[in-house]
């Protein structure tokens, strides 16, 4: 389905692409089909829309994806937005919500904020918060400590553990 949309995306024209807006946002499985608005500036205002307001987490979390491609100068509502689905929402809007945070550049509280992430969440969710924390460079303090504390934890596969650790020496 992403190979599809992304061909899409390609041929698609500036009246197309917010055709293809309105027409998702009655679509099944717009989770999927909004990837055809990948880098569609044009089409921001509406992607930002679908991250504030639809009703279906998956569609939110793909909208935080294609937002990451573009984030500069995103509105404070979508930050905030962001922030809230960082501390309660499903996982993969948590992720994406992470991701988005990290693409628009984190500050401080945002670092920390991910770096709260409960020992209690999925691998996957856990793994990246790490990986925003790097991305969106983090201060090296609050990355270390994160990593250290998946170090620490013996419910992760000991690969992960492994990494987390070298990696947090390497910022020392």
């Amino acid at each position: 389905m992403f190979e599809i949309a992304r061909e899409l995306n390609r041929s698609m024209t500036p009246d197309r692409a917010h055709a293809a807006i309105r027409i998702l946002r009655a679509a099944p499985m717009r989770s999927v089909g909004l990837h055809a608005v990948l880098g569609r500036r044009e089409v921001r205002p509406a992607v930002i829309e679908f991250f504030l307001r639809d009703a279906d987490p998956a569609g939110r979390a793909t909208a935080a994806f294609l937002l990451q491609e573009i984030p500069e100068g995103l509105p404070a509502e979508v930050l905030e937005a962001a922030r809230r689905n960082v501390l309660d929402a499903p996982d993969a809007l948590r992720v994406e919500s992470m991701e988005l945070l990290a693409a628009a550049g984190l500050n401080e509280g945002d670092a920390r904020l991910i770096a709260s992430t409960p020992a209690a969440s999925a691998f996957e969710v856990r793994i990246a918060a790490a990986r925003a924390l790097a991305a969106g460079r983090a201060p090296v303090a609050i990355l270390r400590s994160y990593l250290e504390s998946l170090a620490a934890d013996p419910s992760l596969p000991e690969e992960a553990r492994n990494a987390a650790l070298a990696t947090a020496r390497e910022l020392r």
